[in-house]
Formats: C-alpha cells, structure tokens, sequence
C-alpha cells in the first residue's frame, strides 16, 4: 500500500470536508434576535452550539477519515491480472 497517497486523499477529503461543514454552518445559523435573554459576553448574532468552526472541524475530520478509509479499501483490492 501506498501510505503517502492514502494520507494525500485524507487530506484532500479533509478539505473538502471542512468546506462543506462551512456551507453547513452557516445554513445552520439562526436569525439575530436583539431582544432575547442575552447571557454572553460577547454576543455573537448566532448561537455558540452552531459555532462555525465545530461544524469545519468535524467536517474535516470526517472527511479525511472517509477519504483514508476509501482510498486503503482502493489499494486493498488485489489487481486484475491481464490474460
């Protein structure tokens, strides 16, 4: 198996992974509300459990994860010999 290629996909997934989790959090953001029980320090216009960088750190992880995972079941695979 090829190690580098397989941390070289991870990587790439794991790029693609963070920016989807992005695009996913701010979908996720909720409208700001300026009359609410305001708790924080520093408000922020969203709620601190939708925080952007949560939604691209497990966007990330999970990409390379995914991406790792695919690309060692790719080389696993034994090879077609021609006949």
């Amino acid at each position: 198996m090829n190690k580098r290629l397989i941390i070289f996909s991870g990587i790439m997934m794991g790029l693609l992974g963070s920016v989807f989790g992005l695009a996913v959090s701010k979908m996720q953001q909720k409208p700001y509300q300026c009359c609410g029980d305001i708790t924080q320090i520093e408000d922020l216009g969203y709620s601190q459990s939708r925080t952007p960088e949560r939604y691209i750190a497990v966007g990330a992880i999970m990409g390379f994860s995914i991406g790792s995972i695919v690309e060692s079941l790719r080389q696993s695979q034994p090879e077609e010999s021609e006949l």
